[in-house]
């Protein structure tokens, strides 16, 4: 069965409630790059949750701390409009120069 990912935030009379957000247990994207653990199945679940706001023209916040992966499933805990997954997200969704320029500053 294909995975689904969870885009995670409150409703409030049917209306999603931005910049609300919940803890979710498990590693981020950033933890699973930065250990080596990082599997290509979360690139493609990140592209599908990317479809919907795409679609609406809108845009999510792509960096790999956003996005959290619980027994399998891939979580989206952040909200932000300014960059997209294919021009910024998926520069740090593997060992990149950026992605190690961020674990530089970030020990």
């Amino acid at each position: 069965m294909a995975q689904k990912p969870h885009e995670i935030g409150a409703r409030k009379n049917g209306r999603r409630r931005k910049n609300q957000q919940e803890y979710i247990e498990g590693k981020t994207i950033f933890e699973l790059v930065k250990g080596d653990r990082m599997e290509g199945r979360y690139i493609d679940l990140v592209r599908k949750m990317a479809e919907k706001p795409r679609n609406a023209g809108m845009n999510i916040g792509y960096f790999p701390t956003n996005f959290v992966v619980r027994e399998n499933e891939l979580f989206r805990i952040d909200y932000m409009d300014e960059r997209n997954f294919e021009n910024r997200g998926i520069k740090c969704w593997s060992k990149t120069d950026e992605f190690m320029e961020y674990v530089s500053e970030h020990k």
